[in-house]
């Protein structure tokens, strides 16, 4: 499917959108600081961000996202909305000074069809290898 007909030449794509970016939602979550996090999160996807921060008790966490890779596996429409879900998966260093470790994700991104909103995450699943 064409980028331009799922509109992504109008609003940012969820392969190449800053906001949506597997970096820079590490770094807000590591910081614990979910003041954006509302625009781009469905209800409760947002509300299980705020549960993860609550038990980590402000402890601080530091995420180096070494290399990332992004590819939409399925595209559909569902009146009235866009769903797309994108593979994230590449290197990430968790703890300083540690070596980079492997992960796989599968997100799971809606919008509305007539452009009212921009992508907003409803799903995450951490993708396990045997």
């Amino acid at each position: 499917a064409s980028c331009s007909r799922y509109g992504w030449r109008r609003q940012p794509s969820p392969l190449r959108s800053r906001d949506l970016g597997n970096g820079i939602c590490r770094a807000d979550y590591d910081a614990g600081d979910l003041d954006d996090r509302h625009q781009f999160t469905a209800p409760e996807v947002f509300a299980e961000l705020r549960v993860r921060l609550r038990e980590r008790g402000g402890a601080a966490q530091h995420t180096d996202v070494a290399e990332v890779h992004a590819e939409a596996v399925e595209v559909a429409e569902e009146n009235p909305m866009q769903i797309v879900s994108v593979r994230y998966h590449g290197r990430v260093v968790e703890e300083q000074g540690a070596e980079a470790m492997p992960f796989d994700e599968m997100w799971h991104l809606v919008r509305p069809l007539n452009g009212g909103r921009g992508w907003a995450i409803v799903g995450l699943l951490q993708i396990e290898h045997a």
